[in-house]
């Protein structure tokens, strides 16, 4: 088991959201702080730009560049998972939000 902090900020006004998490296990060795910005598109109001960032420090281990790089390596491949989550999370509050617009004869 592992435990980790996770902060959230939501800016509706400017249509921004950012995260920032950072694990608390292990962290005497691996610390990983993680950040990620959803903002609206200046050029397209139906997108979102996302930016992320993520910060992986390794001490105390041997060969902790080689640690780093395998950590770096593994928290890219799951980057795609995060996107998915969001996406099928918007996509479901859309399916809903027309269900219940029609339920109530409205149009968009």
């Amino acid at each position: 088991m592992c435990y980790a902090s996770e902060q959230s900020r939501v800016d509706p006004a400017n249509r921004r959201m950012e995260m920032h998490s950072k694990n608390l296990s292990f962290n005497s060795y691996v610390n990983m702080e993680e950040r990620m910005i959803y903002s609206a598109d200046p050029e397209d109001k139906n997108r979102t730009l996302l930016r992320q960032e993520m910060l992986v420090t390794v001490q105390g281990v041997p060969l902790t560049s080689y640690m780093e790089g395998i950590i770096v390596n593994t928290v890219s491949k799951n980057s795609s998972k995060g996107k998915a989550a969001i996406e099928w999370v918007v996509d479901k509050l859309g399916q809903e939000c027309r269900s219940w617009n029609t339920l109530h004869g409205l149009t968009v």
